[in-house]
């Protein structure tokens, strides 16, 4: 529990003839000050024209304390105020009001400012972890300024940080409070949005950008969706898991044994025929296929799904001699 300091200088007041108001002045229960001075006004209801002068030290900016009633009788008596009714209290709460900085108006101008010293483009390259005492500061509800980030330094190893909060006050100066905590430089990765089975085509839909530490991600980590979508998970792959260059692999288009189209293009003129499979193909895979009429096979590039293409044969004229 907080009690609150009486100050000296209520001593030095001089004494004052107790003087007959309207009201009888009476203890407030609590009472919520935006200075650093609780008043005896702030206490007492009607304390006429002693209401203005000071009785106690504030608890800190955001905090409530708790001052015995008999204390704050025999400030009023100091301060010249006397037949005051208790009201049945033994104690009077005292609240100082402040300004509440939130763990975002931190994050914001701190992230700024860490990309400014070490040259990102991007504020986002880096995930903040403000310390317990950093999280959330009370601070004089005079200090209504933007908040700024001043002295930072950061230690890339082991990512730990300290800086200077400051804020500008209504009169002109300046409230500062320590910032620490750390912060892990990050890089965009692909990710799964869903749980994806062995053999299934990738869409839009089944993979998104997350951010992860960079010491974290390997050299065949995905960094971009576009070379994931249309390629074949070669595995069953989990919800969120980070996508590498081995998971995923180039979907069977053409499939042994099934029916594709081949084209055969010879000038001017592309001729299409139906032919058979004879084993497995992804695009520009080299595969064989079969006339099933002349029983005659070919050696065909894959070019899209249940399509290949060949090349027409070639012919050699011999120069006269």
């Amino acid at each position: 529990m907080i009690r609150l300091v009486s100050l000296p200088l209520i001593a030095l007041l001089p004494f004052a003839a107790p003087g007959k108001a309207e009201s009888a002045p009476a203890l407030k229960p609590s009472a919520i000050v935006s200075g650093g001075i609780v008043t005896i006004g702030d206490l007492i209801a009607d304390a006429g024209d002693k209401a203005a002068r000071p009785a106690f030290r504030a608890p800190d900016p955001g905090e409530t304390g708790t001052v015995p009633a008999k204390d704050v009788i025999d400030a009023a008596h100091r301060a010249g105020l006397f037949d005051i009714d208790a009201a049945g209290l033994s104690s009077v709460a005292v609240t100082r009001a402040s300004r509440r900085i939130t763990e975002d108006e931190i994050r914001v101008p701190l992230t700024v400012a860490l990309a400014t010293q070490t040259g990102s483009d991007d504020p986002a390259d880096f995930a903040i972890q403000l310390d317990d005492t950093s999280r959330t500061m009370h601070l004089p509800v005079e200090a209504n300024g933007l908040a700024q980030i001043e002295n930072l330094s950061w230690r890339r190893e082991p990512g730990t940080f300290d800086a200077i909060l400051r804020i500008k006050r209504t009169d002109g100066t300046d409230e500062r409070r320590p910032v620490r905590g750390r912060a892990v430089e990050t890089e965009s990765v692909v990710t799964l949005a869903r749980p994806v089975e062995r053999g299934a085509i990738l869409s839009a839909a089944d993979v998104e950008l997350t951010r992860q530490p960079k010491t974290e991600v390997r050299d065949d980590t995905l960094l971009s969706v576009v070379p994931a979508i249309g390629m074949q998970a070669r595995r069953a792959l989990r919800d969120g898991q980070v996508l590498r260059e081995g998971d995923l692999e180039q979907p069977v288009l053409v499939k042994s044994g099934a029916p594709v189209s081949v084209v055969l293009k010879a000038g001017n003129m592309t001729l299409t025929a139906t032919v058979q499979a004879l084993r497995d193909g992804r695009m520009g895979d080299t595969v064989q296929v079969m006339n099933v009429q002349s029983k005659r096979t070919l050696q065909a590039v894959v070019t899209g799904p249940n399509q290949v293409s060949v090349q027409p044969p070639r012919t050699f004229v011999s120069a006269a001699k």
